[in-house]
């Protein structure tokens, strides 16, 4: 009997423990994808509010600027739920090929299962059958009876569970493939409206380039836009201000994903963001055009004030956090285009402005170095580029003076 046990427990061992890492996997997969779609909803809601606003500002006329405004928008919103959908049907595709991985590796098991099973069934039967008798009679005595119908008895247990074992592996094989085909239908699903959302969004992003041309020409209307964007800086200000009243919840739930990381990653402990003060990284690589404080429109002649610098960089240059921390805020505003904002503890906050291809979202742990996303023309009369801002609670701070030297 310890031989046959022996040669089966491999197998069994190997079955179990390939499952339980394979279902944490999907586990996790499934996990991602069910954020991604709550990212795609929340957006939906986004454009379908922006929508109302549009309908019920139709009855009367809309200023070019205001055309602007909601047709940048629109864009913004769009961006983010194509990079969600994006972001959804790499995980599905990841999915199934794990899915079909471990279908291919459950087949292979369940064949050498099942040959087992038959050269253990036809040995046994063939072998053993029309000796039990004899064997029981001709026992020495009690003791060696009853060693021996346990052996018979223990065999037929072993066929019994390697037959149910076999079941199990079939059914669980016949699912992997009901996953796998539900998986590639909603790839197909996501695909299509990927291929929509795409179209739309560069036909929008057509007319923003007629509509940008003619505010850049026209005085009044690049007014209009400035006096826009100064709103939104000091809306920014107070969006900044209220996480106050969220910030011991915000600060446990950083400390507690430093600790899992630190974990993971083998640290003792994360970096302040004040000890990085003049050797932080970069969050883009480009040419500062727009230095922090006051400044002088090119154009306008009047003076302005800026929050941060402005990063000039290719369209789709990435975008990284500059340290690890917990986003707190995804949102769109008039004059900054599409906007992250992260919290980094000791009441210190970076924003990053003008961005497209967003990959987190609000209440994600980010580690320092992680894309968050990418450079766009988001909300920018200047074209591709980065706004980026440094907050102590409400003081803003000049970037230039907690970024690492450049050569």
């Amino acid at each position: 009997m310890r031989p046959l046990l022996k040669s089966a427990f491999p197998i069994f061992f190997l079955l179990s423990f390939s499952s339980f890492v394979v279902a944490q996997d999907l586990e996790e997969f499934d996990r991602k994808i069910n954020q991604q779609s709550k990212n795609l909803e929340q957006v939906s809601r986004e454009i379908d509010a922006l929508q109302k606003r549009i309908q019920s500002a139709s009855h009367r006329e809309l200023t070019y600027s205001d055309e602007l405004e909601y047709l940048d928008h629109q864009i913004g919103l769009t961006d983010r739920r194509i990079t969600a959908m994006e972001q959804q049907l790499s995980l599905r595709r990841e999915k199934v090929a794990l899915l079909k991985k471990n279908k291919a590796r459950n087949e292979v098991l369940r064949d050498k299962l099942i040959d087992r099973y038959k050269k253990r069934v036809v040995r046994f039967y063939t072998t053993h059958t029309d000796d039990m008798l004899s064997l029981i009679f001709t026992s020495d005595n009690m003791q060696q009876l009853f060693y021996r119908v346990k052996y018979f008895n223990a065999i037929t247990q072993a066929d019994k569970e390697l037959y149910h074992e076999i079941i199990t592996l079939i059914e669980q094989i016949e699912q992997e493939t009901r996953d796998i085909e539900a998986e590639e239908a909603e790839i197909q699903k996501t695909l299509t409206s990927l291929r929509k959302e795409a179209a739309s969004f560069r036909e929008m992003k057509a007319d923003r380039a007629q509509k940008l041309e003619k505010v850049k020409s026209d005085r009044k209307m690049l007014i209009q836009e400035l006096d826009a964007k100064e709103a939104s800086r000091m809306e920014l200000q107070r969006i900044i201000a209220s996480m106050r009243t969220q910030r011991e919840d915000r600060l446990r739930e950083l400390e507690r994903q430093r600790r899992l990381h630190a974990a993971s990653m083998s640290y003792k402990e994360y970096p302040t963001f004040s000890s990085g003060k003049g050797n932080l990284p970069w969050p883009v690589q480009g040419t500062v055009i727009g230095r922090f404080g006051r400044q002088i429109h090119p154009v306008l002649k009047t003076e302005t004030e800026n929050n941060g610098i402005d990063i000039k960089a290719p369209e789709k240059t990435p975008v990284m956090a500059i340290q690890d921390g917990l986003v707190t805020t995804v949102t769109w505003l008039r004059g900054y285009g599409n906007t992250i904002i992260i919290m980094h503890g000791e009441d210190y906050y970076t924003v990053y402005s003008h961005v497209g291809g967003i990959r987190v979202s609000e209440n994600e742990y980010v580690e320092s170095g992680q894309v968050i996303a990418e450079v766009s023309d988001s909300g920018s009369l200047q074209g591709h580029m980065l706004h980026f801002e440094i907050w102590d609670s409400r003081q803003k701070l000049n970037p230039e003076e907690w970024l690492s030297r450049r050569n």
